[in-house]
């Protein structure tokens, strides 16, 4: 297979999701049933309990299908949907500290308990009993019961990312009649409102049944959650048939996230040409964004010339490579305030413009400590292509990984010039991503620049106004003021490569965690036997896969 051909195997970003609607004649064995999703993912949650502490992120994609919470997320986005979640509808008062919450009536869990404010008030009290809930509600005051379906939160001081916060697995509801299941029983089982709940709960597998009480069920009647850590092997389960996706498949070596030695890229990219046709490779995003911080207490880094310069030489460095993936975003999608004034210099003309920059402002005379952390995947591979760039334009770099106490003492010391890192914010939303990285009073762990405006944290300040306006005007000022002074650099969004069946219906992955895959959702009628009529194959002369028309996604072509 050329190398043309096989980037029309790889497809990333949200909008291509809804090219698994195609349906083709050529099919591996009829293994997979037509009413149970089968999943493959790396590693088996060790408890299922939503309220858990520390949270366990391997039970999310359980949690958020077997529970229900207050608000959900739109797909692909921050913004905030009652659609199918609890409630209803919501008011604000006038001071921004009181959120009524109207509940939908007639929702149960699975044991017949109704989904009502006492169910609410369970929930909660059992969360903010533990330290998940004070770290993700940290100016909760307390809660009432106004009705049986009207509830009521109090807050301590106006904060916007509270119903954000409610979006969150740890807010999941969860039935007062689990008390009498005894202490353990949500380690292995579920007590949610969900369509789903857990069958069986063994080892490298959990099986989840349909509610046969669920209202406007969905098309499946099971899902399997298979666990295997090897990643040739998860592949191995979607390519026999035994599997309809598999969650970081063959390493992940083509995610742009993941720079890998070229050897293993094109091990991977073997693999991929070797799967029968109707698999593809999805790089989907999430929220987690690799960013290059500039130490602002370096004079040499207080130029802004200088960071512009950088700014322009990290984006050649870590997005040339990758233009088969998904491009970097100044901000992740759903949460930047603004898109269109946040355009970065075009990469074609950001090196011509770097190299103009340092001949007018002269390299720096020292090595630049370029600072990773050492647990961070790919982090040094990234560090090395940065400073390869770099030394093309006379900046000496010194690679500093961050190791234990010793790496966060330089961390907090500030010994360091530019360090790469992933970020995601804690609650999806615009207010608590900008409000991190760019607050003067925060902890350097969130805003490791030590970037310090009056004018940011006057406009900080403004993000908690009760009037959305106001506070989208303050949030699109705040997010220009950044890509004015750039302390930081947005690079590129974190994908999760996804090996899936190419028959799959219906797929929109949680924007937090792209891992969260949409059960409820899923379509699995072109497993019944092609019932349908599958479409004419493409001509020749044409791509098995087309370009859709999104502003953030690399054309294939």
């Amino acid at each position: 297979m050329t190398r043309q051909a096989n980037r029309k195997r790889t497809l990333s970003g949200f909008a291509l999701l809804c090219l698994l609607g195609v349906s083709f004649f050529c099919a591996p064995p009829q293994v997979l049933q037509a009413d149970v999703l089968r999943l493959a993912y790396p590693v088996q949650p060790k408890s299922l309990d939503p309220h858990q502490y520390p949270p366990d992120p391997a039970s999310w994609p359980i949690v958020m299908t077997c529970y229900r919470r207050l608000f959900d997320l739109k797909a692909g986005t921050s913004e905030i949907e009652a659609v199918d979640s609890a409630a209803a509808t919501y008011r604000v008062s006038d001071d921004g500290l009181v959120y009524t919450i109207i509940l939908q009536e007639g929702r149960t869990f699975t044991d017949g308990t109704p989904v009502d404010s006492q169910a609410v008030l369970f929930s909660f009290d059992r969360l903010m009993a533990t330290q998940t809930g004070k770290q993700h509600f940290p100016y909760l005051k307390y809660m009432e019961i106004v009705g049986p379906y009207t509830f009521r939160f109090r807050l301590t001081r106006p904060w916007p990312p509270f119903l954000a916060s409610l979006t969150l697995p740890m807010a999941s509801l969860v039935s007062p009649g689990v008390t009498a299941r005894g202490s353990g029983f949500l380690n292995r089982g579920t007590a949610g409102s969900g369509r789903f709940e857990v069958e069986e709960y063994k080892p490298n597998q959990i099986n989840l049944r349909i509610r046969l009480d669920a209202p406007s069920a969905p098309k499946l009647d099971r899902a399997e959650f298979l666990y295997e850590p090897d990643p040739t092997a998860r592949a191995d389960l979607v390519a026999s048939g035994r599997a309809h996706l598999a969650f970081d498949a063959l390493a992940g070596n083509l995610s742009p996230s993941a720079p890998a030695p070229k050897p293993r890229r094109d091990e991977a990219a073997a693999a991929l040409e070797a799967l029968p046709p109707t698999y593809v490779q999805l790089m989907v995003p999430g929220f987690q964004t690799r960013f290059l911080a500039f130490n602002m207490t370096r004079p040499y880094l207080k130029m802004i010339g200088v960071r512009e310069a950088i700014a322009g030489l990290a984006r050649i460095a870590l997005l040339s490579p990758y233009q088969e993936g998904r491009p970097g975003l100044v901000l992740p999608t759903g949460l930047a305030p603004t898109t269109g004034a946040l355009e970065e210099t075009p990469l074609d003309r950001a090196e011509e413009t770097a190299g103009e920059l340092l001949a007018q402002l002269g390299p720096s005379r020292i090595p630049l400590d370029l600072a990773y952390f050492s647990d961070d995947q790919n982090g040094r591979a990234d560090a090395e292509l940065l400073a390869q760039k770099l030394s093309a334009y006379g900046l000496s770099a010194r690679l500093v990984p961050l190791t234990g106490a010793h790496g966060q003492g330089l961390l907090e010391k500030a010994d360091w010039d530019l360090l790469l890192a992933f970020r995601q914010p804690d609650i999806p939303s615009p207010e608590m991503w900008l409000g991190r990285f760019l607050d003067s009073r925060a902890s350097v762990a969130s805003n490791p620049a030590r970037f310090s405006s009056p004018q940011a944290d006057g406009l900080i300040a403004e993000l908690d106004a009760v009037d959305r306006r106001a506070r989208e005007m303050s949030l699109r000022r705040l997010a220009l003021l950044a890509m004015d002074q750039k302390p930081y650099v947005m690079l590129y969004q974190k994908m999760t490569p996804v090996l899936a069946d190419v028959r799959l219906q219906g797929l929109r992955p949680h924007p937090m965690w792209p891992y969260v895959w949409p059960v409820d959702e899923t379509n699995l009628d072109p497993f019944r036997g092609f019932s349908r009529p599958a479409p004419p194959p493409p001509p020749a002369s044409e791509p098995l896969f087309k370009d859709f028309d999104d502003p953030v996604a690399e054309p294939y072509e």
